[in-house]
């Protein structure tokens, strides 16, 4: 999360947990950005619950525009750090609803629910 004057980023960093607990970064390429007065408390509303809803929805689109295909993880995750992993698995944790983690800074920031 960043904020620029009146302009409000929110980045986004999906991680591929393996069986044994190791993570790793799949992407890190999404997010948005958002208009804001700079006056305005931009969490002013928000909460966990409601900004979880919010990332899913936008990662809903994204899957609806480029949908994510197991093959490709498992490419990548190949590549990027040497490591093979089973499609049949990829493609089995890419149906379990999506699990949202904040980071520090905007944990502290956000109440738990409304």
């Amino acid at each position: 999360m960043i904020r620029r004057g009146k302009l409000l980023d929110i980045s986004f960093t999906e991680f591929a947990v393996l069986t044994d607990s190791r993570r790793y970064v799949v992407r890190n390429d999404r997010g948005f950005s958002r208009s804001q007065p700079r006056w305005k408390n931009p969490w002013l509303g928000q909460s966990t619950e409601v900004f979880a809803a919010d990332v899913r929805r936008i990662f809903g689109a994204y899957e609806l525009d480029r949908p994510t295909v197991p093959e490709w993880i498992v490419e990548r995750l190949r590549r990027v750090y040497g490591i093979d992993v089973d499609p049949i698995s990829v493609g089995a944790a890419l149906r379990v609803p999506l699990l949202i983690e904040f980071g520090p800074r905007l944990l502290a920031l956000l109440p738990e629910s409304d």
